[in-house]
């Protein structure tokens, strides 16, 4: 795919990632075309620092956090001695705790730099 006037956001880049992602067996390839040291560039470089900026404050306030997280996503701590799945809904109806139905969900964090 070739784009020549990339929009100052990077919207479209990350929705190229996503489709690219979704689509392994095609074979995507994105180019850019900008002068040189256009106020286009400029933009797109100024908003990918933004982003960047974004995720290391994400990343930062996440490591200050009161409740420590494994790379599961998991808490560690008290929570775990209940055994390895204590992932049930606090808010279901007691009728149905007697079931011990568990809400597990894949957690998959995805950081581009």
């Amino acid at each position: 795919m070739l784009c020549e006037r990339p929009s100052s956001d990077i919207t479209f880049m990350r929705e190229m990632e996503v489709y690219k992602a979704e689509n392994p067996s095609l074979k995507v390839k994105v180019y850019l075309l900008f002068y040189g040291n256009s106020t286009e560039i400029q933009k797109f470089d100024a908003s990918i620092q933004r982003e960047n900026a974004a995720f290391e404050s994400l990343i930062r306030q996440k490591s200050l956090m009161m409740i420590p997280v494994d790379q599961d996503g998991r808490c560690i701590g008290p929570t775990t001695l209940f055994g390895p799945n204590p992932a049930i809904s606090l808010d279901l109806p007691t009728k149905k705790l007697g079931c011990k139905m568990t809400m597990e969900k894949e957690i998959r964090v995805i950081v581009d730099m």
